[in-house]
């Protein structure tokens, strides 16, 4: 899978930009605040419909002052007089190409793909797979339980248009018995609905939970081996946030479930949807109380281990941000095997996020890995000392110049 042209207009402070990555490694340049992240995130509209930044789509839009100074400097952007942020990206795919148009006002995103609108973002999923590391990637590891669902649940949506269904189904019915909580009053029976909708919560509790274990062990199991090559013998860390000592030796990365299901044998059990229904409805007056449901795959959580010990409460930086790293890279080998097609791997300021030891390790890693990768760095030769980039472009103010990448 490749991204072969991204366009890009009226994006934050993107004017108008037309990059067309090579198979390799891309490197997008410049000094911070110049749009290098900006972008990424463009392209990363094309894989789910949403930003990884904001949750509010005309975030996106350019201020009102950088647009007047367009239209001064340049020819007119919106022939209608609507502010629009367009995005367009062409994808090549082993079965053939798409073209994926995403444009967004302050009222309205819409989406088409080949020139047919969509009505549902997950018609979209699927399409351009990618794998995103940005240094907010140490909330999966340092953050709440929610971040750590969002990190499994983006990858299974990308592989599987089947989990995407069963969350959407399985969200739906979880808001649903949610209303009916906050809507009962002590004294009173509770709806008999509740039968209705946790019928729905267990039909895609399970399935969803069993793939959530599976993937978890999956990755784990690529994971640790990239974990090795990227950390090497990590210094020890006597809690969270310790600076990096002598080295102590090899070093395991493991992952733990936690939920009602913590095993995959346990949500194969004859008796596991019956169990889960059970705990259901025994927890409805508890659950009331609280205004919201205290079980099942949206309470989910994993925790990762370096040599049995939780990383998040014991690991160093370099550790937790080498797990992170590991992590993205056995993403792409995961999603690889199970959709015969490579994601595209984006990558934002990656050289910041590490020590030179393992900036070289993880391009050297990257390097023997048949992947498009976009990377974003403020240092170029950083990234060229390791792994020659096919293309780079030096980025000012939003635009992208295209730049010899033998002539750093």
């Amino acid at each position: 899978m490749r991204l072969t042209d991204l366009e890009v207009r009226c994006f934050r402070n993107v004017r108008a930009a037309h990059l067309q990555p090579d198979a390799g490694v891309n490197v997008l340049w410049g000094r911070n605040a110049q749009g290098k992240t900006n972008l990424l995130e463009a392209a990363f509209y094309l894989v789910t419909g949403r930003s990884f930044r904001t949750r509010a789509d005309k975030e996106c839009l350019p201020w009102t002052e950088r647009v007047e100074t367009w239209a001064v400097n340049g020819p007119p952007l919106f022939g209608d007089g609507v502010m629009t942020a367009v995005i367009r990206g062409r994808v090549q795919r082993a079965a053939g190409a798409h073209e994926i148009l995403i444009t967004i006002d302050a009222a309205q995103k819409r989406v088409t793909i080949d020139g047919k609108s969509i009505a549902r973002l997950g018609e979209l999923w699927g399409k351009l797979n990618a794998v995103l590391f940005t240094p907010a990637d140490l909330a999966i590891v340092q953050g709440g339980p929610a971040q750590r669902r969002q990190f499994l649940d983006t990858t299974l949506s990308q592989i599987s248009p089947t989990y995407l269904r069963r969350l959407q189904q399985y969200t739906h019915a979880l808001r649903q018995r949610n209303a009916l909580l906050r809507s009962w009053r002590p004294g009173r029976p509770l709806s008999e609905h509740f039968d209705i909708w946790e019928a729905q919560l267990v039909e895609n509790a399970l399935p969803l939970a069993a793939a959530r274990i599976e993937h978890l062990d999956t990755l784990m199991a690529e994971a640790s081996t990239h974990y090795a090559a990227i950390a090497g013998a990590e210094p020890a860390s006597a809690g969270e946030g310790a600076p990096d000592t002598a080295p102590t030796g090899a070093e395991v990365l493991s992952a733990r479930y936690q939920g009602f299901f913590k095993t995959l044998e346990a949500v194969q059990a004859p008796d596991s949807g019956q169990r889960f229904a059970e705990r259901l409805k025994r927890s409805r007056e508890e659950d009331a109380r609280r205004g919201g449901s205290s079980v099942g795959p949206h309470r989910d959580d994993f925790a990762f281990l370096i040599n049995g010990r939780e990383l998040r409460d014991f690991g160093s930086q370099g550790q937790q941000r080498s797990t992170i790293l590991a992590l993205r890279l056995a993403e792409v080998d995961v999603m690889t095997r199970e959709t015969r097609e490579t994601p595209v791997l984006l990558l934002d300021d990656i050289i910041a996020e590490l020590d030179p030891r393992r900036t070289a390790a993880f391009l050297q890693r990257l390097a023997g890995m048949d992947v498009q990768s976009l990377i974003t760095t403020t240092d170029a030769q950083a990234v060229a000392d390791h792994i020659p980039p096919r293309r780079l472009w030096r980025i000012r103010d939003g635009q992208p110049q295209d730049h010899p990448a033998n002539h750093l």
